[in-house]
């Protein structure tokens, strides 16, 4: 969903809002059981360099919310009509490691790792006008690095990858992964985004095959027959998922 130079529909580079500008049609699939009577506004956020002042114009009594997700998709805050109001707001997001100081008047919220997804939902009614109310609610969402607050600033466009397959469902390529590649990646997504302290337990199982947050992960550092143990974990883990889904849906 960031890998594009510009923002398009719900995609848009890392740090910068997209917005949906209408309902979405019955072909749409980013979102599962995407709402029907709001307009969604996107960001992904890398808080690895900086902290970024999210800004929220006055929705002048409009339903809205913000909740941000962490990296294992928990939501740390929400704000919006029901927890914050609808006065305009600014929010410093910082990522774990981040200690600073904030402009004066600036809430900071902290997120457990530094990836973090802001899926804003406005409330509309779905006519012309209301339309465009929201659009310009959305228009005035912002999002500044803590180094350029207060100051003008312009994102730079955003860099893409050909590599990355933004045709296939994200299910399927992970499918497709072998236990080798998959893990690996988990490794390096970790080191960004540690485990809480409520994984303690699975942590403890994942050292068991040499897989430690923080550090590179490498089957061949395994022994050969721990190593084709691993190997052989995806098929059957995948097994064991269709078959809890097919007696969910008998039952």
């Amino acid at each position: 969903m960031t890998n594009t130079a510009v923002a398009a529909g719900l995609r848009a580079p890392m740090n910068q809002f997209a917005h949906a500008r209408q309902f979405p049609p019955l072909t749409y699939r980013d979102i599962p059981g995407a709402n029907v009577d709001t307009l969604y506004s996107s960001a992904f956020l890398d808080l690895a360099k900086e902290p970024y002042i999210l800004s929220i114009p006055d929705a002048e009594g409009r339903y809205f919310m913000m909740p941000m997700l962490n990296g294992w998709s928990d939501v740390f805050q929400a704000p919006g009509t029901r927890t914050t109001g609808t006065k305009a707001q600014t929010y410093a997001i910082t990522g774990p490691n981040w200690k600073g100081a904030l402009p004066t008047g600036i809430i900071e919220y902290k997120s457990a790792t530094n990836l973090v997804w802001i899926i804003g939902r406005i409330y509309c009614t779905g006519t012309a006008q209301d339309y465009e109310k929201v659009h310009s609610f959305q228009d005035k969402l912002a999002l500044v690095p803590l180094s350029a607050y207060g100051k003008k600033y312009t994102p730079s466009a955003g860099k893409v990858d050909p590599g990355i397959d933004a045709k296939t469902p994200t299910k399927d390529q992970v499918i497709r992964m072998d236990a080798s590649a998959y893990f690996k990646l988990m490794a390096a997504l970790m080191k960004d985004n540690p485990p809480k302290a409520a994984d303690a337990a699975m942590v403890v199982r994942m050292a068991k095959i040499e897989l430690v947050p923080g550090k590179g992960w490498d089957i061949g550092m395994l022994d050969p027959n721990i190593a084709k143990g691993v190997a052989r974990a995806p098929m059957a883990a995948l097994k064991i998922c269709k078959r809890t889904s097919q007696r969910r849906e008998r039952s």
